[in-house]
């Protein structure tokens, strides 16, 4: 799986790419889990999507871009302390602990 994650946006106009990973199987061992934590991110912002979104022009954003070879889906998620920004944050401590292994 490719996984590509961007941060945006907040009060001081961030533009940052934190990871852009090829392959998750490149990863080792914590590929599996990455891949989980991938795959319930977007669950949960699918489900957040039918609900009203948060309101705030000045919050942290996290662009995530998923990959599987033949389609890429790009998942948007404000760090509001929703569902989807606890799984964000989760699977930035995950690649963390991964990348700098």
């Amino acid at each position: 799986m490719r996984l590509l994650v961007r941060r945006t946006g907040g009060f001081a106009g961030l533009d940052d790419t934190l990871y852009d990973i090829a392959a998750t199987s490149s990863l080792g061992a914590g590929a599996a889990e990455l891949e989980s934590l991938a795959l319930s991110l977007e669950r949960a912002v699918t489900a957040r999507d039918r609900a009203k979104q948060p309101i705030g022009a000045d919050f942290l954003k996290y662009e995530v871009t998923l990959g599987d070879g033949q389609s890429e889906r790009k998942l948007i998620v404000a760090d509001d302390g929703s569902e989807p920004a606890q799984i964000v944050h989760r699977l930035l401590d995950r690649l963390s602990a991964l990348v700098t292994k």
